[in-house]
């Protein structure tokens, strides 16, 4: 398991030790490990600096070392080092999208009532919230991708270039289809030629791409 320590610093800067930039990479590296246990800006500075190296993943630094980016802090860099220095990183990998919490276990009847999830792993507690990535409301699918999409997630609004402003189709749980007022669309298991044909019907041409999900106003 990845750990906060000299140990695992030094590792991942030698992992370099190739590249034409290891030798300025080493002596900085040098720097910080005997100041950061100082205090004062130079202290933060190089913490700051030996925090970057453990929490990010050696393909970002390798971009660094080449000019392709200035090594700034990512969202998902700040949780892996949250997660590094609590000692769960098997849960991050475990729950990558979501807030993870490592609590005592007296305290996991509040979590559950904020709407997290309580798991036990061995002598651990943690209270996780998934957060599920939002969908990319400006992504344009075609007819085969909406059919797919709005059979996984019912009631999410479905619209296409074709349709007015207000006009929009969603799914219920039961597979069948409706208008924004209500009436049914398409129920999915009727034959091609019976039933509630809205979607079969809006095939080809235009119908085979141009829906994209809802905007509310």
């Amino acid at each position: 398991m990845i750990t906060w320590s000299k140990e695992t610093f030094n590792e991942k800067i030698d992992h370099f030790s190739g590249h034409k930039g290891y030798e300025a990479l080493r002596k900085n590296a040098d720097k910080a490990i005997s100041s950061y246990t100082g205090f004062g800006l130079e202290c933060i500075i190089h913490t700051d600096f030996m925090d970057r190296i453990i929490a990010m993943p050696l393909d970002y630094i390798q971009d660094w070392l080449d000019g392709k980016n200035e090594l700034k802090w990512r969202e998902q860099d700040k949780k892996m080092l949250a997660a590094i220095k609590g000692g769960y990183v098997d849960i991050l990998e475990q729950y990558p999208n979501a807030e993870i919490h490592h609590i005592a276990e007296s305290a996991a009847k509040f979590y559950v009532e904020c709407g997290f999830e309580i798991i036990n792993n061995g002598k651990r507690t943690f209270a996780i919230k998934k957060n599920e990535p939002k969908p990319d409301t400006n992504k344009v699918m075609t007819r085969d991708e909406m059919i797919a999409f709005i059979k996984e997630n019912p009631n999410v609004k479905i619209t296409h270039e074709y349709f007015s402003p207000d006009e929009y189709i969603y799914s219920k749980e039961n597979g069948e289809v409706y208008t924004e007022e209500g009436y049914l669309f398409e129920d999915w298991y009727s034959s091609e030629f019976t039933g509630h044909n809205g979607i079969r019907m809006r095939k080809g041409d235009g119908w085979e791409s141009g829906w994209s999900l809802y905007k509310e106003n």
